[in-house]
């Protein structure tokens, strides 16, 4: 099997086996946050006492538009949907997204179990422990999921042999030795292989 530029469907992110990405508390910690600052500018604008009684009114105004402004960014749906996403892993393979908070229309990269060569735990960025994945991929599909992306993927620091590229995951929110060992089992499970982390030494 090689690798695809795949569309992914909500069913599979929620039956993804193991899914990179920001908390759910995060999203709605900053939908509230909108939402009450927005209300909070209302008050400014509207209520009795909350600016000087000689306050102009295009400053009541700015603060108004402000405000609805920041209600309505706080209710949009695709806020609620969106999910900073790194990348998941199914009993098929890796799944990269070409950008960082995907949707459904979304283009993901599918690269099956038999092009991860290697799945480690090492220190990334900001001395925090990761996901070390060794990739079969092409060129192409290097500029587009890789060098596009460097706000969220480390890629490492040796070089690597031609068409394989080592890229790593680091992220707070991810437990990578867990992750790695669920990952070498899925990957076993796919191919054949014995897990690297059960191959005597």
């Amino acid at each position: 099997m090689e690798n695809a530029e795949v569309r992914v469907s909500r069913r599979m992110l929620a039956d993804a086996a193991i899914h990179c990405r920001t908390p759910a508390w995060m999203r709605y910690g900053i939908i509230a946050t909108f939402i009450l600052s927005g209300l909070g500018l209302g008050y400014m604008a509207l209520g009795a006492g909350a600016l000087p009684g000689d306050a102009p009114g295009v400053l009541r105004t700015a603060l108004l538009v402000a405000g609805l402004l920041l209600v309505t960014l706080g209710m949009l749906p695709r806020l609620r949907r969106s999910t900073w996403t790194q990348f998941f892993a199914s009993a098929d393979g890796l799944f990269l997204p070409a950008h960082a908070l995907p949707e459904e229309r979304t283009s993901w990269l599918f690269v099956p179990w038999a092009n991860v060569l290697g799945i480690h735990v090492e220190t990334l960025r900001g001395h925090r422990s990761g996901v070390l994945f060794e990739l079969c991929l092409s060129e192409p599909q290097v500029e587009r999921y890789l060098h596009g992306q460097q706000r969220r993927l480390v890629l490492a620091r040796q070089p690597a042999p031609a068409g394989r590229f080592p890229l790593g995951f680091s992220s707070p929110y991810l437990d990578a030795p867990r992750a790695a060992r669920s990952m070498r089992e899925l990957r076993a499970a796919a191919t054949g292989a014995v897990p690297e982390a059960e191959k005597p030494a």
